[in-house]
């Protein structure tokens, strides 16, 4: 029977390894015919992004006392979107608009720097192909 995966928002608390580690079980428990989502984003960019913008607008960040950068691993990492197709998988991918765009959804003009945030991830949606 197919399965249904979903590791959005997950990635950049994982060092490399354990983001191939959870990519390789994932495929060993997915027949053909499952399905996998999952945000990527540029290694780092999650961390210095939020570092820049939590040091902008501190005064609106409900997680001040925290050091979200700390949060997120910036090793070198596997691209999924490339080690999903090396493995068997047909991988579409999304930028936030082109997602907010298909389903209706206006974006408020947003500083410069957080729509260059909010541009980063891709959101990949993966179909499990027959061996």
């Amino acid at each position: 029977m197919a399965t249904a995966w979903s590791a959005e928002g997950l990635l950049p608390y994982l060092p490399g390894t354990a983001q191939d580690a959870l990519f390789e079980h994932i495929t060993a428990l997915s027949p053909p015919g499952s399905r996998f989502a999952v945000e990527s984003a540029p290694t780092g960019a999650a961390a210095s992004g939020f570092a820049t913008l939590e040091e902008k607008y501190l005064d609106r960040n409900p997680f001040r006392d925290i050091d979200l950068a700390e949060l997120f691993y910036s090793d070198e990492k596997s691209d999924p979107q490339q080690w999903l197709g090396e493995h068997g998988w047909s991988v579409s991918s999304a930028a936030s608009a082109d997602l907010a765009a298909a389903y209706g959804v206006t974006i408020p003009d947003l500083p410069d720097e957080l729509d260059q945030q909010w541009q980063q991830p891709r959101y990949l949606t993966a179909h499990r192909q027959p061996c």
